[in-house]
């Protein structure tokens, strides 16, 4: 799950997901040899059922982050 968002018991998603950045000497700096990369993607299941249990259901979902680069 992206960073700043949590999953709530109920369900729903919450929060806000952060594109704030910093930079170490205008970017001269390489931490990973230029390397890093982010998830663009995020699949994940989520499974619904009765109090008692009887009736469920579970279904993928993927969410998708549109980035500008």
């Amino acid at each position: 799950m992206p960073q700043g968002l949590t999953l709530l018991d109920t369900g729903e998603l919450s929060g806000r997901v952060s594109f704030e950045t910093f930079s170490l000497d205008d970017f001269a700096t390489t931490i990973d040899n230029n390397t890093l990369t982010i998830d663009r993607t995020y699949t994940f299941v989520v499974k619904a059922e009765t109090a008692d249990g009887t009736v469920s259901s579970t279904r993928e979902f993927t969410l998708k982050l549109n980035l500008i680069d």
